[in-house]
Order: structure tokens, then C-alpha cells, then sequence
């Protein structure tokens, strides 16, 4: 039987700001090395911590997770 092994995972969180001309613009930021199993919650909390710490805020959470799949 196949089984599927994660290999690692990453979050991809979205900021929202305004660049010089005042458009709305969204970049990407990436953490890698996410703990295997990390709770949802406790990446939200993360998240939102981390979003004090700068004037843009975050506007989407995004996880990545890639497996190996073995027969």
C-alpha cells in the first residue's frame, strides 16, 4: 500500500500595503521550516505576533506542505 511521509512545510503569509503612489500592493513573506503537526491555532498566534511588530498587516495565512509518496 502507498503511503505519504511530509517532507517539510512552510507558511506563506500575504501583507497588504500601500506603496509611494498610494495603490494597494500585496508581497509575499515565507517562513520555512514549519514544525510537522504545528496546531492552527498556535500559527495564528504566531502570525498575529509577529504582526505587531510591523506596520503592514497580514491578510492571508498560507501553508505549504510537501510530502514523499512511497509504494
Amino acid at each position: 500500500m502507498a503511503e505519504r511521509t511530509p517532507v517539510s512545510s512552510k507558511l506563506k503569509l500575504t501583507v497588504s500595503y500601500q506603496d509611494g503612489s498610494g495603490a494597494q500592493k500585496t508581497r509575499q513573506v515565507t517562513l520555512a521550516h514549519l514544525k510537522s503537526g504545528a496546531e492552527p491555532a498556535n500559527i495564528v498566534d504566531v502570525v498575529t505576533a509577529l504582526g505587531t511588530l510591523q506596520d503592514d498587516p497580514f491578510t492571508a495565512i498560507r501553508e505549504v506542505v510537501e510530502h514523499e509518496i512511497s509504494a
